[in-house]
């Protein structure tokens, strides 16, 4: 990145364009979790959806792309359950799809997303940080371990749900 580039409260009229992306389907994904999901999912959607506002300020709009990319490993996600409503449950394809879901998750939340989390906390208590004011340092400074540990419960889930489907014996299958 250029060094003239104010990495805290920079702003680019593209990246500000992309940004309407992640801001439209954290919108969604709150209404959706909401609705239908529990706590954890509302709290991972107000997260990334106030994260994505605070972007606009601007704030953390050239350091947000890397917490953004978390969201790498959701199309996987939601090719998993497009394919249990087809009726693919268990089937070549599905496996396929969740060693890709499982490797995508490992690289882009549990392991580039602990990396990218700390590299953004560090900027803002670092001196470049010093005109933030605390609130926001606090909120990504425990927000963005908590979308972590969230990463990390889930993927663990993920884990125990995939191990039932594709490798517990047959007549566990139908249960």
């Amino acid at each position: 990145m250029d060094d003239k580039v104010d990495r805290i409260f920079g702003y680019q009229y593209e990246l500000g364009q992309l940004y309407a992306l992640p801001l439209g389907y954290f919108v969604w994904d709150v209404i959706v979790s909401l609705r239908y999901e529990g706590p954890a999912f509302i709290l991972h959607g107000v997260l990334g959806l106030s994260a994505n506002i605070l972007v606009y300020k601007p704030f953390l709009m050239f350091q947000g792309l890397s917490i953004v990319m978390w969201e790498l490993s959701t199309p996987f996600l939601n090719i998993h359950w497009f394919l249990d409503k087809l009726g693919l449950t268990g089937s070549r394809i599905q496996f396929v799809n969740a060693l890709c879901l499982l490797l995508t998750y490992v690289i882009v939340r549990m392991t580039f997303g602990v990396y990218a989390s700390y590299e953004l906390i560090s900027l803002l208590w670092s001196p470049s940080g010093q005109n933030v004011s605390m609130i926001l340092k606090w909120y990504y400074s425990l927000g963005l371990p908590v979308l972590n540990m969230l990463n990390y419960m889930w993927f663990f889930k993920m884990l125990r749900a995939m191990h039932k489907r594709f490798f517990a014996p047959a007549k566990n299958k139908s249960q």
